[in-house]
């Protein structure tokens, strides 16, 4: 699930909680490119996350990049652990070593 919990202050904060998966990919990006637009900061809250994949990781270093060649600051809030371990955890990375 993304959620945008504070768009009026000086920072756009997104929620992400559940699966951080392709499912939710296509809503998350489109807040960033409207968080992105405002030229503010933005934080991503994935304290939350339980799972994520590849496409998940994908969007967040893709909107990493466009913050920097925006001149806007984009960071996770929570531990960044979170996100690499439920990636880790992800199917599709764990067949990658079973082979």
């Amino acid at each position: 699930m993304v959620k945008k919990t504070n768009v009026g202050g000086e920072q756009t904060v997104i929620a992400v909680s559940g699966a951080a998966t392709v499912r939710v990919v296509d809503e998350l990006r489109s807040q960033l490119l409207t968080a992105l637009e405002r030229g503010k900061p933005i934080g991503i809250d994935v304290r939350a996350v339980e799972r994520a994949d590849l496409s998940f990781l994908q969007l967040l270093f893709s909107a990493s990049n466009t913050a920097s060649a925006r001149g806007v600051r984009l960071s996770l809030i929570g531990d960044p652990e979170i996100v690499l371990s439920a990636a880790a955890g992800a199917p599709e990375v764990q067949q990658l070593w079973s082979e």
